[in-house]
């Protein structure tokens, strides 16, 4: 009869609790679908950016904040709809150019009377991240877009 030696069994052992350690470890959940809306989803993490957003730019207005529930309830239609005509507008072949979105950029910092250079520090102060500042801006460019397309059809 073999004997296995000391270091292999150790091996063997600690591999063991490894693998039961793994296959027992709790999920964690990342993000989740909050909607799904045709060919699009909105996720949890966005619809909590997007409050976070709404609420920075109310108390900037000096508006009163709505309570959570009612919040999260407006801030979801929101992006429902704006998920709708930013797809309508893709359908169409409504694009947004990198020029556009510069320009618009720069109307924004304007008018906020800072540089355009020091935009996105700004905006990033407001606990806002500046890829995600951009992404809104770009859809709600290509929804101007189509509403006056909606608008010259008629």
């Amino acid at each position: 009869m073999r004997k296995i030696p000391f270091f292999c069994n150790a091996v063997f052992l600690l591999a063991s609790v490894f693998a039961v350690g793994l296959a027992v470890a709790a999920p964690q959940t990342l993000d989740k679908v909050v909607a799904v809306v045709d060919d699009d989803v909105i996720m949890a993490s966005e619809l909590g950016l997007q409050m976070h957003m709404m609420e920075t730019q109310m108390r900037q207005a000096g508006r009163e904040v709505p309570p959570p529930e009612i919040m999260q309830r407006q801030v979801l239609e929101k992006l429902i709809v704006e998920s709708i005509q930013v797809q309508l507008g893709e359908r169409a072949g409504v694009k947004v150019s990198d020029e556009q979105l510069q320009k618009a950029l720069a109307d924004i910092a304007s008018q906020n009377r800072i540089p355009p250079e020091a935009l996105q520090g700004a905006i990033e102060k407001q606990g806002i991240p500046f890829n995600m500042f951009r992404s809104n801006l770009r859809k709600e460019i290509v929804i101007q877009q189509v509403q006056q397309a909606l608008i010259n059809k008629e």
